[in-house]
């Protein structure tokens, strides 16, 4: 394999790269019409090549290589079965799992990468909560199941949970830059990928089994999981399910923010004290799949149903019951033709539905979104040493909300179908000390909305427009190209430079109606236009040794921002604040850091880490939402089979405070411990562990919830979790 590689160097020269460069590109240019783009700019042209430009056409002797080692690095790439295990363009950012993820796995997506650099979470009560990235929520961050779409309508409001119990995810992904643009636009902030066993991709060799156990105090909470993992002959087979139960969890004290004298303007419970009504969360999960596999790659199916009931926390005291049905298919081919090292296609189909509730159990509305997705993603061989993949994404559903109390009326939405068309192409060429990434995506998204069905609240006297249920048509341009240089002692330097387009979200555009859980009636804009970020970031890091580090400094710029402002009116029925959905331009900045000593091996180990972002308008007012700037402190101790380390995470008073917010949110400190023990048995493996949050017994709130919910929503006192899992 190594002859043939270098046999192919030695024939093809070096300038036909540029070639390769030109050609496919010519291909893209064609291929933008499809999407209704008439011209791309040679300016974006030269943007997107000129780093390989430059850095192909290097002098030989500026990049003269050992033979030895460019040998073992092509074959190492060769041997891979996607260019996603090569490319380091396309690696996760960061990746949780192992010890680290069971320490800091929650009942939430956003609470389990709440101590993550750059990432925060929002709080409703212990189910909804999801990530914010780099002060980003929303629709501006995409949350996967094993590199698919979700399906769920967390992105659409807060208090919607991600259609996930996180039992029995290996492995969370957060991905930026070219890897997130291989699964969305608008992806500025990141991607989020929860992956799992659903569909087993090597074959087991006997039969392998996990339980899981675990108890917990703050909430009374109960959480149980089987998995169980077995072959016969070229098909795998996997089964999992789970069931977990919280009550409505304890408090540090009262449920208002600085007791019941404040006074604020919002409405709220003031006498609660000690306990938060309406935080519990009960979730079943039932899974199974199975899988063909070969020498030359898998097929695999599986199906998977989430039933979840959780509390939203808010004055209303209102409750959500989620249901899901998942069907997904994915298949790999390995090098199944010259010049191709792998083909995967995988589709997803979904059915979700979720039913929002009285605080006495009245169905009020229910939201229903069914569609699927399907991709292919094709990898090349290397080329000159281009490593890379390009795909085709297209996904189609159906998005509707219902008031269940007026007979044929829209809760909040029309009934929308949502369809999607993307094209995708991410390409690194490397070298001894440099590497060069592009990325690009062109997506077509349309959303047509009916206007059979009227909503459930036309406000009445109050003169506010409904938006009109037009059909709505996008062609968004996403790309990165970034630069990476690498010294001998694995330090590294990079510079990214990424434009992102995101097509205004079904809520922004068509919603009319009140939202309990932020206590707002919301009014979309039909002529809102697609945001476009253009992102600059500078990382520097330290790899090699057992001192490692990185920082990450950032700046982002959004025209045609879209947010939720307040017109000063009031609708009668609800007696909610009217907000209007606008754009107008922002700025983001920030920066992170972190220091690593020895981490996560044996003995001891360290990390200090820093963040902090700010997001304003052009008129210097900051936007809603502003995360803290946040210190923490981690140390693990490894001795044989005992385990144990703390978390010291501090997060200073948010005084950046938008227009529309009354209170600055103070400042806390989160100190968490864990303990482990680790016993091997002759066929299985047993760890006992403890799990120790919040033991200062802070009251802690989060900036980045929406005001009506921090301002009455504490997260969880000082809880203790036990738990044992046994693998066999």
């Amino acid at each position: 394999m190594g002859r043939d590689i270098e046999w192919v160097q030695d024939k093809i020269p070096v300038s036909l790269t540029m070639k390769f460069i030109f050609t496919q590109t010519h291909r893209c240019l064609k291929l933008s019409h499809f999407f209704g783009y008439k011209k791309i700019s040679w300016q974006l042209f030269l943007t997107l090549h000129l780093p390989l430009i430059l850095l192909v056409e290097w002098p030989k002797s500026a990049i003269a290589q050992d033979d030895t080692n460019v040998d073992k690095d092509i074959q190492s790439i060769t041997i891979s079965t996607t260019a996603i295990n090569a490319s380091k363009a396309l690696q996760p950012t960061k990746t949780l799992r192992g010890d680290e993820l069971r320490n800091k796995l929650s009942t939430s997506l956003g609470e389990t990468l709440n101590s993550e650099l750059g990432l925060s979470a929002s709080g409703f009560g212990a189910a909804a909560s999801r990530p914010i990235v780099r002060g980003m929520d929303g629709a501006r961050v995409q949350v996967l199941e094993n590199g698919m779409a979700m399906g769920d309508v967390s992105a659409l409001s807060m208090d919607h949970a991600v259609a996930n119990g996180l039992s029995h995810t290996k492995e969370v992904e957060i991905l930026r830059g070219a890897a997130a643009l291989m699964y969305g636009s608008g992806t500025s902030a990141g991607v989020i990928n929860i992956v799992n066993d659903k569909i087993l991709t090597e074959l087991p060799n006997t039969l392998s089994a996990s339980i899981d156990s675990k108890i917990s105090s703050a909430d009374h909470g109960q959480s149980n999981g089987i998995e169980l993992s077995t072959g016969l002959g070229p098909l795998a087979f996997h089964f999992d399910a789970s069931k977990n139960t919280a009550q409505n969890y304890l408090i540090p004290g009262y449920r208002e923010l600085g007791g019941p004298k404040s006074n604020w303007s919002s409405k709220g419970n003031t006498l609660s004290k000690n306990i938060l009504p309406n935080s519990y969360a009960n979730s079943d999960t039932l899974g199974a799949g199975v899988s063909y596999i070969s020498s030359k790659g898998y097929t695999g199916v599986s199906i998977e149903q989430f039933n979840h009931l959780y509390g939203i926390p808010s004055f209303d005291g209102s409750q959500i019951s989620q249901h899901q049905d998942k069907f997904d298919l994915q298949h790999l081919s390995t090098h199944p033709m010259i010049g191709i090292d792998s083909i995967k296609f995988k589709f997803s189909s979904n059915q979700y539905k979720h039913t929002e509730l009285s605080n006495t159990a009245i169905p009020q509305s229910r939201f229903n979104n069914d569609g699927y997705t399907a991709r292919i993603e094709v990898a090349h061989q290397p080329f000159d040493q281009f490593i890379g993949v390009f795909g085709l994404e297209h996904s189609k559903g159906s998005l509707s909300a219902y008031d269940l109390l007026s007979t044929s009326r829209l809760a909040i939405l029309p009934t929308t179908s949502n369809s999607s068309i993307a094209a995708f192409w991410i390409e690194e060429k490397r070298w001894q000390s440099l590497s060069a990434d592009v990325g690009i995506r062109l997506e077509k998204i349309s959303k047509k909305p009916s206007a059979s069905t009227p909503y459930s609240d036309p406000l009445g006297s109050i003169s506010a427009e409904q938006p009109i249920a037009q059909d709505k048509a996008f062609n968004l341009l996403s790309w990165s190209s970034g630069l990476t240089y690498r010294n001998s002692i694995d330090q590294q330097l990079g510079i990214n430079y990424s434009v992102t387009q995101r097509a205004p979200a079904t809520e922004e555009l068509f919603s009319f109606g009140a939202h309990d859980a932020t206590a707002t009636f919301d009014i979309g804009k039909v002529n809102l236009v697609p945001e476009t970020a253009h992102n600059l970031e500078i990382s520097m890091r330290s790899t090699n040794g057992p001192v490692q580090w990185k920082t990450n400094i950032f700046y982002n710029k959004i025209d045609h921002f879209i947010y939720a402002s307040q017109t000063g009116q009031q609708d009668p029925q609800s007696g909610f604040d009217i907000r209007q959905f606008n754009q107008a331009s922002v700025t983001q900045k920030g920066i992170e850091a972190e220091i690593t000593y020895h981490w996560n091996q044996e003995g001891s180990s360290y990390r200090v880490y820093a963040d902090h972002s700010q997001t304003q308008f052009v008129n210097g007012q900051y936007t809603p939402l502003q995360a803290p700037v946040r210190l923490g402190l981690e140390w693990r101790l490894k001795q044989g089979p005992f385990k144990s380390g703390f978390s010291l995470k501090h997060a200073f008073k948010q005084t950046h405070l938008a227009s529309s917010e009354l209170a600055q949110t103070p400042a806390y400190t989160d100190l968490s411990a864990v303990l482990s023990y680790h016993q091997g048995f002759k066929n299985s493996d047993v760890d006992w562990y403890m799990i120790a949050k919040n033991l200062l017994n802070q009251d802690i709130r989060y900036s980045t919830t929406v005001e009506t919910l921090r301002l009455y929503a504490p997260q969880a006192a000082r809880s203790l979790s036990v738990g044992v899992k046994w693998n066999f």
